[in-house]
């Protein structure tokens, strides 16, 4: 099994841009965990708390997604 989201870690998540091939860097926070959910917050400055489904693809672990972007567990930002 992968690794699992932790309460108190923050993880980096990549998004990829179209045309121009960039890419850039988003983070979230995870607040607390109740099962199969997670509370979090979403950007290095906090902000409004969200939720969110946690998912799992084997071997990679578990992980979520928001909007275009995916946050996976073994992601953690040492920022």
């Amino acid at each position: 099994m992968g690794k699992q989201f932790r309460e108190g870690v923050r993880y980096s998540g990549e998004i990829v841009y179209g045309g121009c091939s960039g890419s850039g860097t988003n983070t979230i926070t995870i607040l607390k965990r109740n099962g199969n959910n997670v509370t979090y917050n979403f950007g290095k400055a906090g902000g409004v708390a969200r939720e969110a489904v946690i998912e799992t693809i084997e071997n990679w672990g578990e992980y979520i997604a928001i909007d275009e972007d995916r946050f996976f567990a073994f992601a953690e930002d040492g920022a």
